[in-house]
């Protein structure tokens, strides 16, 4: 007899592959107690890539009509579209994707008219009449030859509620859309709009048309402006698309920049002037790696306008700043980043008003980044500690393989621009973590990477490691750095220069001298403490 699974289980496995079509497809094929479910949520969004396609899924949903109110939303390049008997059969239908057209094989000067995006006039008029069900339309990557092929466009759906226009442009976006903007705006009625651009050489003008037609009804607004805003038109790049007074009903918008500009937002969202029902404003950054978001974390605030861009938000009655992070995390590690990376915003955070969005992958542990080799073990054996260069520091309990300390190594910028490149710090890691070592009693734990000196944590008395101090900041990067056997004293050797080998005494972490020693390839510590011995790496000891 086989295991039947308990419903619970079904809906908690399919619902995490959701977003998978391969894997909810082989459930269908599979298990029999995953197919109802999987092919429910798989019918939810249908893709196709032409006609042939729509007119074989009609076919099936003809000889199997349970299927048909499943479909949602359906994605079909715009050239391809092909509305009867579609729509007649889909009366659940709320969503259309309009895809751009595929790739031409033939010559390039053929490919580019090829691609551009055409409603056929047949297609529009059915459209009007027998589309009065669909609430949302999204245009994805089109390209459109003028306003009017558009505006076309548009109101072949006179009833829609919802549009999404992520990243498209006019080829003629040279001609005068107000004309075109006022016939949208007296037929159309919506009530959200979205739009993307990620390319900051596509032109803002069709986002001004869209603004226009949707001004006198748009409640809530979504702006992805992912793209770098140059330093010296920032503010009058975007004053155009930005809502005014006239959207008499918006009461939410929603702007999202890359992370690199974020010095520049504070003075963008001063520029808002601001309508009359607008409550709820939402500043969104996207983090395109980890990498970027280490470096923000080491940036001076003041460089970045952290507090300009609190005090600008303020202004609005219900403002928020989230950090959206396109790498997924472990379950455990977003509080962990999210605390660091909302700490600069403390009137916003104590108002909830600071949050991080990120995706969870149940593969990671530990971890979000890879592990550079910063690694140790105590010497009890009791604890590891692995470092990675996304600059946390890992404390593991080698009895059950479990995390016992977590923290992230911020490093001080002592007041001091760091080269900005894009608005946040020099592109390159500032600390990048290379080495770690357990002290003999196992209760300090000692750091060093590209960052000058060497660091010292206490790990035993919370869960939460502190800084004891920084040792030889002066002195440069840290090359091999070591305790006394009899935990003692601290040596370190400096990749300056000189060679410069420094010696603390480990209680007092009071130095007690420092040596040039010339770039020796090899140190090893008496058990006393007293002597050390060094290769030079030309035959000499």
């Amino acid at each position: 007899m086989p295991l039947a699974l308990p419903f619970e289980v079904i809906e908690r496995v399919i619902d995490h592959y959701s977003d998978s079509v391969a894997t909810l497809y082989s459930f269908t094929l599979t298990c029999r107690d995953l197919n109802p479910r999987s092919t429910i949520v798989l019918l939810r969004r249908v893709s196709f890539k032409n006609r042939k396609q729509i007119f074989s899924f009609c076919d099936v949903l003809a000889a199997k009509p349970h299927l048909r109110h499943a479909v949602r939303v359906i994605a079909v390049p715009v050239t391809e579209f092909s509305p009867h008997p579609l729509l007649r059969l889909l009366n659940n239908l709320t969503e259309i994707e309009f895809k751009p057209p595929a790739a031409s094989p033939k010559s390039s000067s053929q490919s580019r008219s090829s691609r551009r995006s055409v409603i056929h006039p047949s297609v529009s008029t059915y459209c009007r009449v027998s589309a009065n069900h669909i609430q949302s339309l999204a245009l994805r990557r089109l390209t459109l030859y003028s306003f009017s092929a558009l505006s076309g466009l548009l109101l072949s759906f006179p009833k829609i509620k919802t549009l999404f226009c992520l990243h498209f442009k006019v080829e003629k976006d040279s001609e005068d859309w107000e004309p075109v903007g006022r016939i949208l705006s007296q037929r159309m009625q919506l009530e959200t709009l979205t739009v993307q651009v990620d390319d900051n050489s596509i032109s803002l003008r069709p986002l001004e048309l869209l603004g226009e037609a949707a001004k006198h009804t748009v409640q809530w607004l979504r702006l992805n402006l992912d793209f770098i805003v140059p330093v010296d038109r920032s503010v009058d790049n975007l004053v155009g698309v930005l809502p005014s007074p006239s959207w008499v009903h918006l009461t939410t918008l929603v702007i999202r920049f890359p992370l690199q500009v974020i010095e520049q937002i504070a003075g963008i969202v001063s520029h808002i002037d601001r309508p009359p029902k607008l409550k709820k404003i939402v500043i969104e950054f996207r983090i395109a790696t980890l990498k970027d978001m280490v470096q923000f974390l080491h940036s001076e605030p003041s460089l970045i306008k952290r507090p300009e861009l609190e005090t600008a938000l303020l202004q609005f009655s219900q403002p928020h700043i989230r950090f959206s992070l396109i790498p997924s995390l472990n379950d455990r590690s977003e509080d962990f980043w999210r605390d660091h990376l909302t700490e600069y915003f403390p009137a916003l955070r104590t108002r909830n008003g600071a949050s991080l969005k990120a995706k969870h992958s149940l593969e990671k542990f530990g971890h979000d980044s890879r592990i550079t080799t910063a690694i140790a073990i105590s010497a009890d054996s009791r604890w590891a500690a692995t470092g990675s260069d996304d600059d946390t520091i890992i404390i593991w309990d080698l009895s059950d393989g479990s995390i016992s300390q977590e923290w992230f190594v911020q490093t001080p910028t002592n007041g001091t621009a760091a080269g900005v490149a894009g608005g946040l710090a020099d592109p390159h890691p500032r600390r990048h973590l290379t080495s770690l070592c357990f002290s003999p009693d196992s209760l300090y734990l000692m750091s060093t990477g590209l960052a000058p000196g060497v660091t010292v944590w206490n790990i035993c008395r919370s869960d939460t490691p502190y800084k004891v101090a920084s040792l030889g900041d002066d002195n440069g990067v840290v090359q091999r750095f070591m305790w006394s056997p009899d935990g003692d004293s601290i040596l370190a050797k400096f990749s300056n220069l000189n060679g410069i080998m420094c010696k603390w005494e480990a209680s007092t972490l009071r130095q007690l001298g420092a040596h040039r020693t010339g770039h020796g390839v090899l140190q090893v510590l008496s058990p006393n403490g007293r002597w050390l011995l060094q290769v030079t790496g030309v035959s000499r000891v």
